[in-house]
């Protein structure tokens, strides 16, 4: 019986470690550059591109169910033009957290609830008034 067990790890060792590997080669490097700020006048996204605070209309957290080993979670921002950014909460700075749960009516329970989620779904935290 101890034989067939060392001999069943024997086959399915290098199986596994191969399997390992290129799970690893497949999964993208979490070190992601990108060029957010935040400013008093609102996000900076890239050298040239503010989305700012009084064009904001819609917070939401969109997840996924790629986690552990992909970005799983994203905090949405939508201003007025329509433009979206989406940021992975690996790269989420604490200021923005704050920031946008400065809003009137944030909604911190669909927030705390979006990080729980392990399926595809949209926590919508906050909308502008029409």
């Amino acid at each position: 019986m101890i034989a067939l067990a060392f001999a069943s790890i024997a086959i399915l060792a290098p199986l596994l470690w191969t399997i390992v590997r290129l799970f690893r080669e497949a999964v993208p490097a979490r070190h992601l550059s990108v060029h957010l700020k935040v400013l008093p006048e609102g996000l900076a996204v890239g050298p040239d591109d503010v989305i700012e605070w009084r064009d904001l209309v819609e917070v939401r957290v969109d997840t996924t169910a790629d986690g552990p080993w992909a970005p799983d979670l994203f905090l949405v921002l939508v201003d007025a033009k329509g433009r979206t950014v989406s940021i992975p909460s690996e790269i989420l700075p604490s200021e923005l957290i704050d920031q946008v749960g400065r809003l009137p009516g944030f909604d911190y329970g669909a927030f705390i609830a979006a990080q729980g989620s392990t399926d595809v779904a949209t926590f919508l935290c906050w909308r502008r008034d029409a």
